[in-house]
């Protein structure tokens, strides 16, 4: 065999080599940018969904997964209640429900002082370290918990117990973008963004008159 016959097939084997070892690596870029891409694509529900007559107070909360003797039961609706809120009414609804217990007077104080729209004093109550609903949810591979937190936030942003289909809608929205991202976080605050954007949470807020 020729000197150069033996230095062609050596260039074409280390030409194989080098394809080699940079196929994976381009490979595994275009995977994970079609994943980001596929993930993005994934739109929320259309709201409002039709739903049950509107209900207030825990029903059912103590026979949900997750739940402690301390979570709160009876009616959240304040004296001479019209069938709107005020500011004070929906901070102490919504941490009633997303922290499972009532707040004092004090706290309730410095919280309506603050201020802030519908939204953001309810992205703040459901994302702080009290929920007791939220990590659980964001870690929990069945699932399981993450039906229980969608089920809590139905009955503190909507006020109502949920219905099926909309349920539904909410919970595999939140399940494909997690399985997609592979983040269970991601579902998580997908559902939340969604939520307290959607178009029943607008109507809850703009019948007490805040802003939403």
């Amino acid at each position: 065999m020729s000197v150069k016959t033996i230095f062609l097939l050596m260039m074409i084997a280390v030409g194989v080599l080098n394809v080699g070892c940079a196929a994976p690596s381009e490979w595994e870029e275009i995977s994970l940018d079609n994943k980001a891409e596929k993930s993005s694509s994934i739109a929320p529900p259309e709201t409002p969904v039709v739903g049950p007559t509107i209900t207030f107070g825990p029903s059912g909360m103590g026979s949900l997964p997750g739940a402690t003797a301390s979570t709160p039961s009876g009616n959240v609706r304040p004296p001479g209640w019209n069938g709107t809120w005020g500011m004070r009414e929906f901070i102490r609804h919504v941490t009633r429900y997303y922290w499972a217990t009532n707040i004092s007077d004090g706290e309730l104080d410095s919280m309506e002082a603050a201020g802030g729209t519908c939204r953001s004093i309810a992205s703040g109550i459901m994302r702080s370290g009290r929920n007791p609903y939220r990590y659980p949810a964001t870690q929990d591979e069945s699932f399981n918990a993450a039906r229980t937190y969608l089920t809590v936030s139905y009955r503190a942003l909507y006020q109502r117990e949920p219905d099926s289909a909309g349920f539904n809608q909410w919970f595999n929205y939140g399940k494909n973008v997690a399985e997609n991202a592979e983040d269970g976080n991601a579902g998580i605050t997908a559902v939340e963004n969604g939520m307290l954007n959607s178009a029943e949470f607008r109507s809850v807020c703009l019948k007490s008159g805040l802003t939403f």
